[in-house]
């Protein structure tokens, strides 16, 4: 999954400087041929190397599907922060997820205009790799001399430092921080859980709408790195859930926080 991730990154710093179509789904959303592209290389890669794994990827998905899932398929976001990506401010990122029984237990985010890639490696275990896109390498190497991540303690009586959504924050996140006392910096993408993995911020509240190929590859290396995504009824965010759908789950992810801890009290996780 790492050298698929760093494929489709430097297919999409490619496409940037040459130049790029730009689309309006569906959702009003917008998709780019970097989009479409990085798609298109990570789905043919993930089904050469794994064979029967179903794949659902966001733009496959906003053309229509995917039917049903199986207890195993990946998720893939080809570019997470389009919008970020327009802007060409650095925070958009490739994510990659394999999924099990509905949880994350594998993921890639890679940030190829930052030059930086999250990857877990075991349990409990993530590393993060300084590289710049299109950039070679020998990855199991990498790998090996990665960083390790290690969310960090945030010391008694010290206001939290909170991420939002660069783009889509929401006025209820906004209240409950407040309510909260932190500091929150705006940031695009999956990059905001990587920056909780290592020890860059504390807290991820995400009230609005999101999708299950946003926030999985980044809450598998949170949780790697030892923090925790919790949805609003206390339990762990997980993907393909049930749901009263033409074929029984949803993609569509309920409100959640992603925290630097495990051990994120119940209360923490409702609105105030």
């Amino acid at each position: 999954m790492s050298e698929l991730a760093l494929s489709a990154g430097a297919l999409i710093e490619e496409i940037a400087a040459k130049g790029f179509d730009l689309t309006e789904k569906d959702d009003g959303s917008p998709a780019t041929t970097a989009d479409t592209s990085a798609e298109a290389l990570i789905t043919a890669g993930l089904s050469e190397a794994f064979p029967g794994i179903q794949i659902i990827g966001e733009e496959a998905v906003s053309r229509g599907g995917p039917g049903p899932v199986g207890g195993v398929f990946f998720l893939v976001d080809p570019l997470d922060g389009t919008r970020e990506f327009l802007k060409r401010n650095g925070n958009y990122t490739v994510n990659i997820a394999l999924i099990s029984d509905h949880l994350p237990v594998a993921g890639v985010v890679y940030a190829p205009a930052l030059g930086r890639l999250f990857v877990t490696t075991g349990p409990d275990e993530a590393v993060e790799i300084a590289i710049a896109a299109g950039e070679r390498c020998d990855i199991a190497e990498a790998i090996a001399k990665g960083k390790v991540l290690k969310t960090a303690a945030v010391p008694e009586g010290t206001p939290q430092r909170a991420l939002i959504s660069q783009s889509h924050a929401d006025p209820e996140t906004l209240a409950y921080l407040k309510s909260k006392g932190c500091a929150s910096i705006a940031v695009g993408s999956s990059f905001k859980f990587c920056m909780i993995a290592a020890g860059e911020a504390d807290l991820y509240p995400r009230f609005g709408p999101t999708s299950a190929w946003d926030t999985a590859a980044g809450q598998a290396i949170l949780e790697q790195a030892g923090g925790s995504v919790w949805d609003e009824d206390g339990r762990r965010l997980s993907y393909a859930r049930a749901a009263d759908t033409p074929f029984g789950y949803t993609l569509k992810n309920p409100a959640f926080i992603a925290h630097a801890s495990k051990d994120v009290p119940a209360f923490d996780v409702h609105r105030s």
